[in-house]
């Protein structure tokens, strides 16, 4: 990975995202891309490093079965009742054990700080990986709860979302990975709303480096616009890269019919007031609310996904997962070559 110096300045700090920078390719001796491995090995299960964000209306049940043959997680949101939480998570173990998945794919479900319900202590049972999901998880609260859940959770605790080597190093020893991104998401406005943030590409160097120091990986999380970010993050060192607007107009995703899909941010609006009835006084709302065009399986959005990390790691050089971030190189880019990027031909005439 390359090595990045920034300013000294305690008020103004260089940062970059993903369309500031380019993978510098490299020189591959693999006789084809197939080759290329884009899945995390553990022991004898394979892992993909694509995760669906858990938002309430692409986290369904349907989607987890979908992209299980996969390996792709998808946590299953709280915005919902500890009950209706409980049923997934229960339905989901249940088919994957009769699927025979249950090498290949993990029972993930998310929690919020302190709930009536004790959500955490109804469905820990049925969770390998446990995420307290916290807009922001850099405070004495979030922390107090997931050092509670530590003490009695043995699985994969991931604590996000956070954006700072000091967020990081304050969950040692309390987190196996935290969720890096703050106000970056395709249907978010924090940035817009509170004036915070990190650009993706900045934190995820402070998140990842930070992490090795204390042991804790990294899931990139928000500002994916392309496949090739994905590669990117991947690049930076981010063991995991969670998607949500990819998968937003998808057959499994919440929606009516083919024209009618639903996306959106869980501090939207509309969010809010499904959850409370009507915009609490105290709150600015953080999201909006999309409808975005049918896109059909979910399975085939993955497998595209998977080819394209995989055609980036042939153009890097590597055959294995875990050599693209110490083999790859970033380039920072201009806005020329931000435009060049992409498609031109119609703007020469």
């Amino acid at each position: 990975m390359a090595t990045w110096k920034y300013s000294e300045d305690k008020k103004i700090r260089h940062r970059l995202t993903y369309d500031d920078v380019l993978i510098r390719p490299g020189y591959s001796t693999a006789e084809s891309r197939l080759d290329c491995q884009p899945m995390w090995s553990v022991f004898d299960k394979e892992y993909s490093p694509i995760i669906v964000a858990n938002m309430d209306t692409i986290s369904t049940l349907n989607m987890a079965e979908a992209v299980a043959a996969e390996g792709v997680m998808v946590p299953f949101h709280r915005f919902q009742s500890v009950r209706d939480q409980l049923l997934m998570l229960q339905e989901f173990h249940a088919w994957k054990c009769e699927k025979k998945f249950d090498r290949r794919v993990m029972c993930a479900a998310a929690v919020g700080l302190p709930e009536p319900e004790e959500r955490f202590e109804r469905i820990k049972e049925y969770c390998d990986v446990l995420f307290l999901d916290v807009a922001y998880a850099y405070n004495t609260q979030a922390i107090q709860e997931a050092e509670r859940i530590r003490k009695s959770f043995d699985g994969i605790l991931v604590v996000g979302n956070v954006a700072t080597a000091e967020a990081v190093q304050h969950l040692e020893g309390i987190a196996d990975l935290v969720k890096c991104g703050v106000g970056n998401g395709s249907v978010c406005t924090t940035r817009l709303v509170t004036g915070c943030g990190l650009p993706q590409v900045g934190a995820l160097i402070e998140c990842v480096e930070a992490g090795k120091e204390v042991g804790i990986s990294v899931i990139a999380d928000g500002g994916v616009k392309t496949a090739g970010d994905i590669v990117k993050a991947l690049c930076l060192g981010a063991k995991y890269v969670m998607v949500g607007s990819m998968f937003a107009g998808t057959e499994e995703s919440a929606g009516d019919g083919y024209d009618k899909r639903i996306y959106r941010g869980l501090a939207s609006k509309d969010a809010q007031v499904d959850r409370f009835g009507s915009l609490p006084t105290w709150v600015a709302p953080e999201g909006i609310s999309a409808v975005v065009s049918y896109k059909g399986p979910a399975e085939r959005v993955v497998q595209v996904l998977h080819a394209s990390i995989r055609q980036g790691m042939a153009m890097v050089g590597v055959t294995k997962l875990e050599d693209l971030a110490r083999n790859s190189v970033l380039q920072v880019i201009s806005p020329a070559t931000k435009h060049e990027n992409v498609p031109h031909i119609l703007d020469r005439y």
